[in-house]
């Protein structure tokens, strides 16, 4: 009697691992993000040039920047950094400092990895609200998601959808 009970329970295990054998179990998926600080582009227009971003950029080229990391931004799913400053440029704004580059300096972040930067900030209208629109063209002409103060932005990172959010609340 118990042999049979015992092929009975088999039987019932069986099927109950056949059952689960046919449902589809995804495994988790593991994300590695880099998250950086303040990367400001370009440089303030009273700042010495000789010692400036700018002059860096014409000596060692956009890859100078950010060598070092490269090899971490590139191994990682998604880098994301604070941009800070303008591409390209209009008037000044009245502030202590103001930043600016060329748009082509955008390729600093491309060629060193990184694919989305938050845009709201204190240096984001350094040379006012057409700065700022040039500054996302340019960032989209580089194929570099951003976001920041009412623009959010969602990516596909490995089939998991990444929201992102930038708020900027202090006065400047």
């Amino acid at each position: 009697m118990n042999a049979s009970k015992d092929n009975s329970q088999k039987a019932s295990s069986d099927s109950q691992n056949t059952d689960s054998s046919n449902a589809t179990v995804s495994s988790p998926v593991s994300l590695t993000l880099s998250v950086v600080g303040d990367c400001t582009l370009g440089t303030d227009e009273t700042f010495d040039y000789d010692t400036s971003l700018n002059a860096y950029y014409e000596n060692y080229s956009a890859d100078y920047f950010l060598q070092n990391v490269k090899d971490i931004f590139s191994a990682d799913d998604l880098t994301i950094a604070n941009f800070e400053g303008t591409l390209d440029s209009d008037e000044r704004e009245n502030k202590t400092f103001a930043f600016k580059a060329p748009a082509s300096y955008a390729s600093i972040l491309t060629n060193g990895s990184v694919e989305a930067v938050n845009t709201a900030n204190n240096h984001s209208h350094d040379y006012g609200d057409q700065s700022f629109d040039d500054t996302l063209a340019a960032l989209d002409d580089a194929g570099i998601v951003h976001f920041g103060y009412d623009e959010t932005a969602v990516m596909d990172v490995k089939g998991i959808k990444v929201g992102l959010v930038g708020i900027y609340e202090l006065h400047d």
